[in-house]
């Protein structure tokens, strides 16, 4: 069985923890995933069993949207309920009347570019499973029929969101 064939398996077996997502994030990217050294298990007649760690590292992201026009407050500060959060600039702004500064088609919602998303990194991921795997021994010296016997989830650990790179 190759790589490929285990990470398919860990993604049918496991999507859920995959997908998981820490507190505030809207996403998750895969960065890299790495098999480890395999480990001896047990020798049974000419059967030989090998533990395998392989880790996915996925950098988990929240999206803020944005609005150039407003000196980048968040687009939350000014819709909805947080309207009064710009109450200094005057309710013609928010009701579509034009001030003499504006041309005829501009209000708050209407100057400058659209609130675009902003993608800022929350926390680095760790997903960590255990493949368990065997071969056999010929009398040859050659390794034979390689098995995965089974693929544990072992832990999902959350970096700090300030020691995130």
């Amino acid at each position: 069985m190759t790589k490929d064939k285990v990470w398919q398996r860990i993604c049918e077996k496991f999507g859920d923890k995959l997908r998981e997502l820490p507190t505030g994030a809207s996403t998750r990217e895969d960065v890299t995933w790495d098999f480890e050294i395999p480990s001896f298990v047990e020798k049974s007649g000419q059967k030989v069993t090998w533990r395998t760690s392989t880790h996915l590292v996925s950098n988990a992201y929240r999206f803020q949207r944005r609005d150039s026009s407003l000196s980048g407050l968040p687009l939350q500060d000014y819709t909805g309920l947080g309207l009064g959060t710009i109450s200094s600039l005057g309710s013609s702004y928010l009701f579509g009347s034009v001030p003499a500064s504006l041309g005829p088609s501009q209000n708050l919602f209407t100057m400058g570019a659209s609130p675009q998303p902003e993608k800022s990194s929350l926390q680095r991921v760790l997903t960590i499973f255990h493949v368990t795997w065997s071969v056999t021994v010929t009398t040859h010296g050659k390794l034979t029929n390689p098995k995965v016997e089974s693929i544990e989830w072992k832990e999902t650990v959350w970096e700090e969101p300030n020691k995130a790179s």
